[in-house]
């Protein structure tokens, strides 16, 4: 289907592909005054306070987690231990990402670096130099602590691990969706927004090592995951598809509040085929 404009009345319009409600978002977006999408700075991730003392409690564990990792990264690259690079830039993703007090930050991307960091960890754990390995594990312990002020992070476990859809995400309709996004770029998109799919889209490749650590080894390890293992696959493909299917819910809006209503038709006409290829393989992960 493709928007076809012969007047400037928008009810001409028909959206045949529409968002799917109730789907996560690692990063949210908006129209700005100047009529092109922008990526948001801030993530609506609201903490939950159970008891009168849990505010300070949030803003304790937060500044702990972020100060621990800053530590250990700075440490790592003073030292120039022979350990791979990616631990620094996983905590370096981790430190930065985490929300301050709640408000600014993002608190689903600072979880999966938090996952890398675990997943890196546990595959090189008897060959980690034991201070290492104990500041890690004590990360990853704060972290757990956390999370449970976070409850947009179990509801993302729980979504993944009851995905029911075992084909893999269409990423050439993906690949087709970024590529579109940054051609339309500034036109229709700020530059922010190519890059946070990007980055999603298409995460640094680390090699994790799936044996098992060596028979006897007593150094510290990661400590068990309370939400559970994640396929690292399952989970990347269900989050890209929540940053398009968000992405698409604001853009669908230009409808209605767009002055270049020709340039806005012309990306929605290049879009909708890939955005429907993954919206289609969203719902059948959700509903199977």
């Amino acid at each position: 289907h493709r928007i076809i404009n012969d007047s400037n009345d928008s009810s001409c319009f028909r959206m045949d592909t529409k968002a799917i409600d109730g789907v996560k978002s690692a990063y949210d977006y908006k129209w700005s005054d100047d009529n092109t999408i922008v990526m948001l700075q801030t993530f609506d991730s609201s903490p939950i306070f159970p008891f009168s003392s849990s505010k300070q409690d949030h803003e304790n564990r937060l500044e702990t987690c972020r100060v621990l990792a800053n530590d250990l990264a700075n440490d790592l690259e003073r030292q120039k231990q022979n350990i791979r690079q990616d631990y620094q830039i996983e905590l370096r993703k981790y430190a930065d990402r985490l929300p301050v007090y709640g408000h600014v930050g993002n608190v689903l991307l600072a979880d999966a670096a938090a996952r890398t960091l675990r997943d890196l960890f546990s595959s090189e754990s008897d060959i980690l130099p034991t201070p290492v390995a104990a500041r890690l594990k004590t990360i990853l312990e704060q972290h757990i602590g956390l999370r449970p002020f976070c409850p947009e992070i179990e509801a993302f476990y729980r979504d993944v691990k009851s995905g029911k859809l075992e084909s893999p995400l269409p990423l050439d309709a993906v690949n087709e969706i970024t590529a579109t996004v940054k051609e339309q770029t500034p036109e229709i998109f700020d530059s922010s927004v190519s890059a946070g799919i990007s980055e999603t889209v298409n995460p640094p490749v680390i090699v994790i090592q799936t044996a098992l650590p060596s028979a006897g080894v007593s150094g510290p390890m990661p400590p068990p995951d309370p939400l559970g293992e994640l396929d690292r696959t399952k989970a990347h493909d269900y989050q890209t598809a929540g940053i398009i299917n968000r992405l698409w819910q604001v853009f669908s809006q230009g409808e209605k509040i767009r002055h270049n209503i020709d340039a806005w038709i012309s990306t929605y006409n290049a879009l909708m085929p890939p955005v429907t290829r993954v919206l289609e393989w969203l719902q059948g992960f959700r509903n199977g």
